[in-house]
């Protein structure tokens, strides 16, 4: 008798009174005996778990450690279109510190159990993701630390995601210290599916549009199957007033009276544009065995807000230049790119996988709208 793995939603403890309670219930009971079971429900004689185990147990519901499994369907119910978003929606140990200011304000990279992004393994289809060619130098989590950018993943090329929310140094190494995300791509042999995403936030700013398609197709006996994707993202402003001096200043004639409040330009999340590809692709080989590749390219233009350089921070900035402070934009590029390939199938009474996999990551960062204290000594 095959199982099936589902997730559901406990429901929230109201604070009303006691006389309420009977009534709530009476309500909420008789339209769950009608209710449909969820469209994410998986047949686990279906599922090949690879997160877990080295043992290669066919049964997730035997697995020594908890695994939950999201699928496509759940994803797409959520409306999020950014894969660490999806995540901290729905995993429960899951966290992504954004930035809203500095470089790494275009990055999400993911955290379990509070720790650190590059104690946290990512697999794709159960190969290692390489890290980001970032380090996180102003964040309050993880400084100093790596991590694996989850925005360069396409959500629609997503068949579900495994999270393993132990530790599992002892299989994969160090880096899994926090726990085990692995994202299973799409392997549809036919068919095309195409989505137009687009919201801004209350106010009317930070305007997000992602178009994106994924289509497959037999090759061979096996499948291939291909997402593209394409998104912009306009700046959320939520500035206020800053004075333009430290203090009173007697030595420096525009901050003799403590300075003045100025209206900063942008504080918020950075405006972005990007383009990704992914692909994912199998071909049997002899009776059992299978060769296989996936990969993917993403590139990104981001910029980010700096923080204010003050009137009187004479390290920083130039006083006749910009008498009342600036404020500097950090403009960021980001090019990833990633490949793997192998081959698999049974060897005698063992189970045998050879593979080959390349990543590469490119952060290349600038600023405007600054200056270099150096040039006015």
């Amino acid at each position: 008798m095959a199982g099936c793995v589902s997730q559901f939603t406990a429901p929230r403890r109201s604070r009303g009174s006691i006389s309420a309670v009977p009534a709530t219930i009476a309500v909420l009971a008789a339209p769950a005996l009608a209710q449909d079971p969820p469209d994410t429900v998986y047949e686990l004689a279906k599922l090949d778990v690879v997160v877990g185990s080295r043992a290669g147990i066919a049964d997730p519901l035997t697995l020594p450690v908890p695994v939950d499994i999201y699928g496509a369907e759940e994803i797409a119910r959520l409306g999020q279109v950014d894969l660490a978003e999806v995540l901290g929606r729905i995993a429960p140990s899951f966290n992504s510190a954004r930035l809203s200011a500095g470089d790494g304000g275009a990055l999400h990279v993911a955290n379990l159990r509070g720790m650190n992004g590059d104690q946290v393994l990512v697999l794709v289809n159960g190969k290692r993701r390489h890290p980001v060619a970032f380090a996180k130098v102003l964040a309050a989590v993880g400084q100093g630390t790596t991590g694996t950018d989850l925005r360069a993943i396409p959500v629609h090329a997503i068949k579900r995601i495994e999270v393993l929310r132990e530790g599992a140094a002892s299989q994969y190494g160090s880096d899994a210290i926090a726990g085990v995300i692995n994202v299973v791509l799409k392997d549809d042999a036919g068919g095309v599916t195409a989505s137009s995403y687009f919201a801004r936030t209350s106010r009317g700013d930070g305007e997000r549009l992602l178009t994106s398609a994924n289509a497959g197709a037999p090759l061979a006996g096996g499948f291939l199957n291909l997402t593209v994707e394409v998104a912009k993202q306009g700046a959320a402003n939520r500035a206020g007033e800053a004075p333009t001096c430290f203090g009173p200043n007697p030595d420096y004639a525009p901050c003799a009276g403590g300075g003045k409040k100025i209206l900063l330009q942008r504080n918020g999340e950075p405006d972005y544009e990007s383009a990704a590809f992914f692909a994912n692709a199998a071909v049997p080989v002899g009776e059992s065995g299978e060769f296989y590749a996936f990969g993917g390219y993403s590139e990104r233009e981001a910029v980010s807000d700096g923080l204010y350089r003050k009137a009187d921070w004479v390290p920083r900035t130039v006083s006749y230049v910009y008498p009342d402070g600036f404020f500097p934009l950090e403009e960021s590029e980001m090019d990833d790119a990633s490949v793997v390939a192998g081959l698999r199938g049974g060897l005698g009474a063992w189970s045998a996988d050879l593979s080959l996999g390349f990543g590469h990551g490119r952060f290349g960062f600038g600023a405007a709208n600054s200056i270099n204290p150096a040039y006015a000594t």
